[in-house]
């Protein structure tokens, strides 16, 4: 068998066990389709770089903190972080929630789960403290 001829073979074999194992799953319910997204990337706080993702889902949404040591320092013990968020149009008062620390990753992650009542704009406030710096960071 030549190349050109394998290589469409292959083709053809990975488009029907894909569309075969579509079949047979289950389908889900998702109320934000795609990957989180960043909304602060590498930002210089103290003495760290952090990054704020977020998956906005209705119902419980997730946000991502991801903080790294600025080269030369460390990040503090006491580090503390919350997210506050309130819709846009000001119908609610901010709710703010306090992000753990989420070992799930190979670098140091915090992970805060909000309540989103509706699919609709939302100010977002990321605030860190610890004895050394406090800093926060609206999001429109």
């Amino acid at each position: 068998m030549n190349m050109t001829l394998k290589c469409h073979f292959e083709g053809i074999f990975s488009v029907w066990f894909l569309s075969v194992l579509w079949l047979i799953l289950p389908p889900t319910a998702n109320a934000h389709n795609g990957p989180p997204f960043p909304i602060i990337e590498n930002r210089r706080v103290g003495p760290c770089i952090i990054s704020l993702w977020t998956h906005p889902d209705v119902g419980t949404g997730a946000f991502f903190i991801f903080v790294d040591p600025i080269s030369g320092s460390a990040i503090p013990n006491d580090l503390k972080l919350q997210i506050g968020v309130q819709p846009e149009s000001g119908r609610l008062p901010e709710a703010v929630y306090t992000a753990v620390q989420d070992d799930t990753g190979g670098r140091l992650q915090y992970k805060a789960l909000v309540a989103f009542d509706r699919d609709e704009f939302w100010r977002v406030r990321l605030v860190l403290e610890s004895g050394i710096f406090w800093f926060f960071c609206y999001r429109f």
